[in-house]
């Protein structure tokens, strides 16, 4: 059993019927950069029956990496170091060099908009609206009881990017039931800006169909008053 230790105390209201439940427990701690470069070397040079081949890294390439994901000089946020390395493995190259490495903000960036695209088209736009507009708000995650989420989409959609994608997860919330929330503070930042492009958009939208009305109106009054004459 894995639990999130802000949530550990919960534990405690089962052990009238598991007395046990506590006894036995290990605190996984953030990683080193060390125990990162181990992370992230040796799954990429193992042989098996893989859907990609093995690769390597440069030195300096895994520098990068990890220069971008410390936190307070010794922690590697762990979440972000597997986005990473999943889109690198995606390359298909024998060796991963710096130059090889896109813009971290824009990994990130990548997996949400990926994520989003592999739902139904017709509840892709739903789950933007969604994600950006009510699990963010004032630039923090929030998370919200799954009787409101499936107000706004449905439960097989969210299954979906929790189970799939990995963008959402449930938690357990004061009232003993499921919410949904954001998998990660380091999504904020790409989330924030597919909403601003999306609203850039939809705003260019509505000029272009408010200029069309008004030609269509022009148009129709300018058949009435040639009629007339």
């Amino acid at each position: 059993m894995a639990i999130r230790e802000d949530r550990y105390s919960q534990l405690h209201q089962l052990t009238d019927y598991l007395p046990d439940i506590v006894q036995n427990r290990y605190l996984l701690s953030p990683i080193t950069r060390d125990q990162a470069k181990e992370a992230i070397e040796a799954p990429a040079k193992a042989k098996g029956n893989f859907n990609s081949v093995p690769f390597a890294y440069t030195p300096a390439a895994i520098e990068q990496i990890l220069d971008h994901l410390t936190t307070n000089d010794t922690q590697v946020e762990t979440t972000a170091l597997q986005i990473i390395c999943n889109r690198l493995e995606r390359l298909d190259i024998p060796e991963i060099r710096p130059e090889n490495i896109p813009n971290v903000e824009n990994i990130f960036f990548e997996f949400y908009n990926g994520s989003i695209q592999k739902l139904p088209d017709e509840q892709q736009e739903k789950a933007r609206i969604f994600v950006e507009n009510q699990l963010i708000q004032q630039g923090q995650r929030i998370s919200l009881d799954e009787l409101v989420c499936k107000n706004y989409l449905p439960e097989e959609v969210l299954n979906q990017l929790v189970n799939e994608q990995h963008l959402l997860r449930r938690v357990r919330n004061s009232s003993d039931r499921v919410s949904y929330e954001v998998s990660h503070d380091i999504m904020i930042a790409p989330i924030l800006e597919a909403k601003r492009l999306r609203e850039i958009t939809e705003a260019q939208i509505r000029v272009e169909a408010e200029r069309f009305k008004k030609e269509q109106e022009w148009q129709a009054q300018l058949v009435v008053e040639q009629a007339e004459k």
